[in-house]
């Protein structure tokens, strides 16, 4: 599956015990035009990381797209 990564904005999220977590929000689009966004937290977050993010979260909806149910 061939995915292209089309922006990465960066927020705070800012939990209830009033800490603040830096945080990616990346979108992303899949081979047959699936348009997602996958959250990551900033600290930690590698290249290899965000990839396997997307990957997982990417794989189902791209399963689904072209699929004929109900036969």
């Amino acid at each position: 599956m061939s995915t292209t990564i089309d922006n990465i904005i960066h927020y705070t999220n800012f939990r209830k015990d009033g800490t603040r977590v830096p945080m990616l929000e990346v979108h992303y689009t899949t081979q047959k035009g699936f348009e997602g966004i996958v959250h990551v937290k900033e600290e930690g977050a590698t290249k290899e990381s965000i990839t396997a993010a997307v990957t997982k979260a990417a794989a189902l909806p791209e399963s689904l797209i072209g699929a004929e149910i109900g036969k």
